[in-house]
């Protein structure tokens, strides 16, 4: 395989067909099942490295050919999603066949320390559901916590104290919802054009905390980041703030979706579960992050700016160099620059 390296960086210019399948993928109204949405994880991917969004969602090259019956770290996420979600909504699909009753928070109910010593006096159940986990996300049969070994069986373990550091430490909220898939469009100009750009996720968890503040969660099993929020702009510049960035395009969406008011971004780094307190709110300037009235003007003008320039035909899918990431991306070979690492 001829690996070419240069000190310029990547730059791929946008052709006709690039264009064309950008619009065919993400904007116009929804039509059929070929229409997607443009997703909050994308569009960070895109704020991060153009060249690496080109390779991931127009060429669609995946990260990952290979099969396999062991889990990896994104499954540890996905695992942890799909128990949270089913300790909180339930099994309305009846696909776990377990018996979910005793330790149900349900939606609309209270998150209490009733609620809370439910799930805990019962963990065997928990511990099921993580084994319906292994066998949604990874597509293998009769998975039990003795079947399990060598890596799965770590992750097991890494996952069922994820889930129970998170039970032990939440603060009493009213369950909303969790995830819950949500759409909606931003309508961008480029040149003389109008363009209606169909942007959807899927939000990890939405309650109500005790002092009433409607709070958008979206749990992350990656590194976890500290970074102050000086700006809405620098949401849209460090590729760090990208779970930032994400949960407040969730808020957005809501707000376009319901009568306006106002939402509070959260993120709950999985990895950051052992430590004493449970902290998942976010601040700007001292003040706690919100979507509301008097911001959303600003972050929606920035959100337009950078849709713009992923249609315009002249902003090229330009590589940059991102500290650690360059050397670990999936797509290191096909970029022509090494960026000194």
């Amino acid at each position: 395989q001829l690996n070419i390296h240069t000190d310029k960086p990547t730059s791929i210019p946008k052709n006709e067909n690039i264009l064309q399948q950008l619009r065919t993928l993400y904007c116009g109204e929804a039509t059929d099942e070929r229409s997607k949405f443009l997703s909050p994880s994308a569009l960070s991917l895109y704020i991060q490295c153009p060249a690496k969004f080109y390779y991931s969602k127009v060429l669609k090259i995946n990260e990952l050919d290979d099969i396999t019956e062991d889990a990896g770290n994104n499954d540890i996420g996905s695992i942890f999603h799909y128990v949270m979600e089913k300790l909180y909504v339930g099994d309305e699909n009846g696909d776990t066949g377990i018996d979910l009753t005793n330790v149900l928070v349900g939606k609309g109910r209270m998150f209490d320390e009733q609620s809370r010593q439910r799930l805990l006096q019962n963990r065997d159940i928990i511990e099921h559901l993580v084994c319906r986990g292994f066998e949604e996300i990874l597509k293998i049969r009769n998975v039990s916590k003795e079947s399990l070994e060598g890596r799965n069986r770590l992750y097991f373990d890494i996952i069922l104290q994820c889930v129970l550091d998170l039970i032990k430490k939440e603060k009493p909220f009213v369950f909303i919802n969790a995830e819950e898939q949500i759409t909606g469009s931003v309508t961008i100009k480029v040149g003389d054009e109008e363009l209606k750009v169909r942007i959807g996720g899927i939000i990890d968890r939405q309650h109500i905390d005790s002092e009433g503040r409607y709070c958008v969660i979206d749990y992350k099993t990656g590194e976890v980041h500290s970074e102050k929020i000086k700006t809405l702009d620098s949401l849209f510049e460090n590729s760090k703030l990208k779970a930032v960035f994400q949960t407040m395009l969730y808020c957005k969406l809501l707000y376009d979706s319901g009568n306006g008011g106002e939402y509070y971004p959260g993120v709950i780094y999985i990895q950051g579960l052992y430590k004493d307190d449970l902290n998942f709110s976010l601040e700007m300037n001292g003040k706690m992050l919100s979507y509301n009235d008097s911001n959303k003007e600003e972050f929606d003008e920035l959100l337009r700016n950078t849709l713009s320039k992923l249609f315009d035909p002249n902003v090229d899918f330009d590589a940059k160099y991102v500290e650690r990431s360059c050397e670990y991306c999936p797509y290191k070979t096909l970029c022509q620059t090494n960026f000194g690492v």
